[in-house]
């Protein structure tokens, strides 16, 4: 029968790696810093600051970059979540009220059964019951994948959001450090000048720890597409 081709799992597809030739390109990490030694920073303290200014922009570009693409993988794949969810929710609701014309016919003895202007034969009406009880068992773990990764793509989001925005505050004290010196108010020690490459070293470790695997599940999961049972195929 049609609808028992919709036994296949082609859930289990959704979590396996990407295969060789599709995998996306991960994003490049932005190149590290320069390598600044004590005394050329007190020789030239400004180049220094513009330099690990520049560093913070690029990691502020990655994750814009990394952003964009999470934000079109959890649309994709909440728009497909939907359309599976509407079709479960169809089979779900056949199920149910077949089940009670069923459960009326037999306490009745009135066969056959009788739903929505249809009649079903003992026989035929068990066959649907049983397929749209293994639909939606077999789907349910494609729900749980979709929601799973749903959640992770949502937490890498907040993420990369507050990463963003701390090296927005990182690029200000920068900024800030630049025009003391520049007016000859200095800073009081080389430490304080160091903490920016001390935090900026900190946020390209926190990058480089992304959980890529999440992201590339995200986009295998966005190129398939769930197998729907047509409900009227299913009923006739």
């Amino acid at each position: 029968m049609a609808f028992r081709a919709a036994r296949t799992c082609r859930w289990v597809v959704l979590l396996l790696p990407c295969c060789v030739g599709c995998k996306p390109q991960a994003p490049s990490a932005p190149p590290a810093p320069r390598s600044w030694t004590s005394d050329q920073i007190a020789a030239d303290p400004v180049g220094y600051l513009e330099d690990q200014d520049r560093q913070v922009e690029l990691q502020i570009q990655e994750r814009r970059n990394r952003l964009e693409q999470v934000s079109l993988r959890r649309a994709q794949i909440a728009e497909k979540r939907q359309r599976l969810a509407e079709n479960m929710s169809q089979i779900r609701n056949v199920h149910d009220r077949l089940a009670a014309a069923v459960r009326r016919a037999d306490d009745e003895d009135r066969w056959p059964a009788r739903m929505g202007g249809r009649s079903f034969t003992r026989e035929k009406a068990r066959a649907i019951l049983t397929a749209t009880e293994q639909y939606l068992q077999d789907r349910e773990p494609l729900a749980r994948a979709y929601d799973e990764t749903l959640d992770k793509l949502a937490r890498m989001e907040s993420q990369m959001m507050r990463e963003s925005q701390d090296l927005a505050r990182l690029r200000e004290r920068i900024a800030l450090d630049i025009e003391r010196i520049r007016l000859n108010q200095g800073i009081a020690e080389l430490g304080e000048l160091r903490k920016a490459e001390t935090e900026l070293a900190s946020f390209s470790k926190m990058l480089g720890a992304m959980d890529e695997n999440v992201l590339d599940t995200a986009t295998v999961a966005a190129r398939e597409e769930p197998v729907p049972i047509d409900v009227e195929k299913l009923l006739n």
